[in-house]
């Protein structure tokens, strides 16, 4: 105190906290460099929703709705609660029976009568999961520009999100198909969220 030389004079604090407080303002932007003709993107996944809509997810055993009005309400819910963002790709595939994603997600509904060949009995996941990554398989082809030696490569930006109360048949030869989807599955690098829908009791099917 009082010294002709000071080490920190009050000029030299004032600067030294300008310095600190620019290169904290710098560090929180987070900045990165472009080299060449790499572009960055925040955000912006594949997503894929696979809804079961057999006959057991018809049944109203949860809240007086049926299995498959709480599924395509929570689906629906994913845009209106901004979990989906512009920038997503969305696919719909529905299975276990016979435009744009939100509307064709309000169309999915049990039919008013069965007619024709119609066999919504059972739940075939394998065929689901099957049907996800052959499509996407197409997508990439399609993308890539059709080369003859173009073959599936492992994606961190995929995910799926599976609806089903897990009603489904368990012989031999579909649980052989279901583990080879999966493997495909593990392959392309495709993670599976599954969500089930449906009571503790349930129901029997003779309701519907």
């Amino acid at each position: 105190y009082g010294s002709s030389y000071p080490v920190v004079g009050r000029g030299k604090l004032w600067f030294l906290m300008t310095v600190v407080l620019a290169l904290t303002a710098l560090a929180a932007a987070r900045p990165f460099v472009v080299h060449g003709t790499s572009t960055f993107q925040r955000g912006g996944v594949d997503v894929a929703v696979a809804v079961d809509a057999s006959a057991s997810m018809w049944l109203e055993d949860v809240s007086g709705s049926s299995r498959l009005a709480i599924a395509s309400r929570e689906i629906l819910a994913l845009h209106g609660e901004g979990i989906l963002q512009p920038a997503d790709r969305m696919a719909l595939f529905v299975f276990g029976g016979t435009a744009r994603f939100i509307d064709a997600v309000g169309r999915v509904r049990q039919p008013a009568t069965l007619t024709g060949d119609v066999f919504p009995w059972a739940s075939d996941i394998a065929a689901a999961l099957e049907h996800v990554y052959r499509s996407l398989d197409n997508y990439d082809r399609f993308e890539a520009g059709e080369h003859d030696d173009w073959t599936p490569s492992h994606r961190t930006d995929r995910l799926l999100l599976l609806f089903t109360d897990g009603d489904f048949a368990v012989e031999p030869t579909h649980l052989r198909r279901l583990e080879e989807a999966l493997a495909e599955r593990r392959r392309r690098g495709l993670m599976i969220y599954p969500i089930g829908v449906g009571s503790q009791s349930g129901r029997e099917l003779v309701e519907v």
